[in-house]
C-alpha cells in the first residue's frame, strides 16, 4: 500500500478513526412505516404488527451491524406521524429495555429481576 509522506510523517498518523453515525435512509423507514400503517388500517392484530416490526428492526441490526433495536425503534417512532405507528414501537422498544434490564441485574439469577 502507497503511504505518503509530509514532513517526516506518514499521512495515516493523521487520520483519526472517529465513530461515525450512520442512520437509515428515509426510504427504508418510509416503507416499514407504511406497511404498519396498512397492516393497522387492514384489522392484523397488534401482535402481528408487533412481529413484523420486530422482524424488520433485528434483520436491518443484523445486516447493518452498526444499529441498536432501540435507536432503530427511535428513528422509527420520529417518522410516525399517527400515534397508533409510534404506539407500537414504543411497545416493542420498553419490551426491549424490560428484556435487556432482566439480563444484566445482578439479581436476574434469583428470579428478582425487574422487582
Amino acid at each position: 500500500m502507497f503511504q505518503a509522506i509530509r514532513g517526516g510523517e506518514l499521512l495515516n498518523d493523521h487520520i483519526h478513526a472517529e465513530p461515525v453515525c450512520i442512520r437509515p435512509h428515509a426510504r427504508t423507514i418510509r416503507k416499514a412505516r407504511e406497511q404498519v400503517k396498512m397492516m393497522v388500517a387492514t384489522g392484523f392484530s397488534i401482535r402481528r404488527i408487533k412481529h413484523y416490526l420486530k422482524r424488520w428492526a433485528v434483520w436491518w441490526i443484523k445486516t447493518a451491524e452498526t444499529w441498536d433495536i432501540e435507536a432503530l425503534l427511535s428513528w422509527f417512532i420520529e417518522t410516525c406521524w399517527q400515534l397508533p405507528l409510534a404506539a407500537i414501537a414504543e411497545g416493542i422498544r420498553q419490551q426491549e429495555r424490560t428484556t435487556l434490564l432482566n439480563k444484566t441485574s445482578p439479581l436476574a439469577g434469583y428470579g428478582l429481576a425487574g422487582v
